[in-house]
């Protein structure tokens, strides 16, 4: 495996008002290889608090990706510059959230109706710094919800900029009457699309999130796409994490003197 494609092996999942500050903290106590992602945070409150909600710590950093949620390019264009400054290495794009905020400012979700706005966002961060950007999104919404569609969303992205990394939920969202929770474990899982998209676009980064549980689904998951995403598991048990690093990415742990 392609040695860049390999750090995204094992993921945790951003949540929004778990993967703060400190519970990044606690999970570099059992992992120094494990991609961590921030909460999704939205544009104007990077902007607005960046000193608070996003603070520096040197022994937490890397790899620790910037989850963004909005749809305004001017203001990503801002943010970028910020996360820039604060020398983290990765801009991910939350194109899969479901929420009735979501719904009212347009974005999350709702943004993957509108691939123009989101060739333009991603536009916005290559014009204002060189770092690397990546989307989370799901398989569809709705009633697009074919293959076809998840295909040619993914191929206007990496045709048209620079992103090559997604992390993928393997589930459609279904919008009216459907709570974030329900959408979480409703709609039914189709690993198969995900698959699919690492055998149609080889060249790009392709991590599987869904209902995955254990470190033997992961391993299982890994014979077919680039890397995995857990989240809620992990939330619940800290301690799985202690054991990927030698598993995962096969680093042996130094002896304790």
């Amino acid at each position: 495996m392609d040695k860049k494609k390999k750090q995204y092996q094992f993921c945790v999942a951003p949540m929004l008002r778990y993967t703060d500050e400190s519970c990044r903290v606690l999970y570099r106590k059992f992992t120094k290889k494990s991609v961590l992602f921030t909460e999704m945070i939205l544009f104007n409150q990077l902007i607005n608090k960046h000193h608070y909600i996003l603070p520096y710590n040197k022994e937490n950093h890397d790899p620790v990706i910037v989850q963004l949620a909005g749809n305004n390019s001017l203001d990503l264009s801002k943010c970028s510059k910020i996360i820039y400054d604060k020398n983290y290495k990765e801009i991910n794009l939350n194109i899969g959230c479901p929420s009735k905020s979501s719904e009212k400012g347009n974005f999350g979700i709702y943004l993957m109706k509108n691939i123009n706005t989101v060739l333009d966002l991603i536009k916005s961060i290559e014009d204002s710094v060189s770092i690397k950007i990546s989307i989370k999104t799901r398989i569809g919404i709705e009633n697009n919800n074919e293959y076809a569609f998840l295909k040619n969303f993914i191929y206007e992205i990496t045709e048209k900029t620079s992103c090559k990394i997604f992390f993928i939920h393997a589930r459609i969202a279904i919008l009216n009457g459907f709570s974030p929770k329900n959408n979480r474990t409703i709609p039914p899982l189709k690993y198969d699309y995900v698959y699919k998209i690492k055998k149609d676009f080889p060249n790009t980064t392709i991590i599987i999130n869904g209902e995955i549980n254990s470190i033997k689904k992961s391993i299982q998951h890994l014979k077919k796409v680039d890397g995995v995403m857990i989240g809620r598991m992990i939330y619940k048990n800290p301690l799985l994490l202690n054991n990927i690093d030698n598993i995962i990415y096969k680093k042996k742990q130094k002896k304790k003197k």
